[in-house]
């Protein structure tokens, strides 16, 4: 929904005016706590399905349940989800951040997506 109001320039000159309002500071935090969430969520699903695989080369496929085969395929399925939302919310946040420099004047709001950022590229790095 967002992509397709981000191609009206009329949307944007609202964006744009609402920067630095109560109503946009909530907005991006919405925006941020969403795409903590899912990257968060999206890592811990990784290091399951890690977890799966690294079992799955020590005792081989004869010993996993079909719960433990439902579970795999379960935690692929949210891991790509979150990763696919994550990504939304990215692309959101890149789109403001290039209509409107003024988002990052914000302190609070650079700061959060530092912590964001270098949060996942500790994770991806271990």
């Amino acid at each position: 929904m967002f992509q397709k109001f981000w191609t009206m320039e009329v949307f944007k000159d609202k964006v744009r005016q609402q920067v630095g309002s109560p109503i946009f500071e909530r907005f991006l935090n919405c925006l941020i706590n969403d795409m903590t969430y899912c990257l968060e969520e999206g890592i811990v699903k990784i290091s399951k399905i890690k977890e799966h695989e690294l079992r799955i080369e020590r005792e081989g496929k004869k010993n996993l349940t079909k719960e433990d085969i439902e579970n795999h395929s379960q935690n692929k399925s949210i891991c790509r989800a979150n990763f696919q939302l994550a990504g939304e919310c990215l692309w959101n946040v890149k789109q403001l951040s290039t209509w409107c420099k003024k988002i990052f004047d914000n302190e609070a709001f650079a700061e959060r997506i530092a912590c964001n950022c270098n949060f996942v590229l500790k994770h991806v790095l271990d």
